[in-house]
């Protein structure tokens, strides 16, 4: 793809894409044109669960088909508003699809409680945020 893929859920179920690099959350400029990024909703806990996860899939699914091969994706939680150990187990599911692809999986602006959340269920090492090399550098 010749622009930044974004995945977007303005309700708390319903990801679409869109082909705007702007509303990303995402630092600009520190992400590649190509980077498939998957933004989640606000709401990512017990209540929309398991529909939320399951669409969030069929969209991670098409991204992983449709972005160049070997790039990472781009997990954005800068929206996420509530989340519990149910949508740390969805993020669980998230990353284990995308690692069994080959991929790796780059997670931005996971908040402070959710880091705290992984520390309780011994998951940290998981859930560290990482940022993909800046282009050009």
């Amino acid at each position: 793809m010749s622009s930044r893929q974004t995945l977007s859920s303005h309700q708390a179920v319903t990801p679409h894409q869109t082909e705007s690099t702007q509303g990303t959350g995402a630092p600009k400029d520190l992400f590649g044109p190509t980077q498939a990024v998957l933004k989640l909703p606000a709401l990512w806990d017990l209540s929309v669960m398991p529909q939320a996860l399951n669409q969030c899939v069929e969209v991670l699914d098409r991204l992983l088909k449709d972005s160049q091969s070997g790039e990472p994706i781009l997990l954005d939680l800068s929206s996420l508003e509530r989340f519990d150990s149910c949508g740390l187990a969805a993020l669980l599911e998230l990353q284990r699809r995308v690692m069994a692809c080959g991929r790796a999986l780059h997670w931005h602006a996971m908040s402070d409680n959710m880091q705290e959340l992984a520390g309780v269920y011994g998951l940290s090492a998981w859930f560290v945020e990482s940022q993909p090399q800046v282009q050009g550098a």
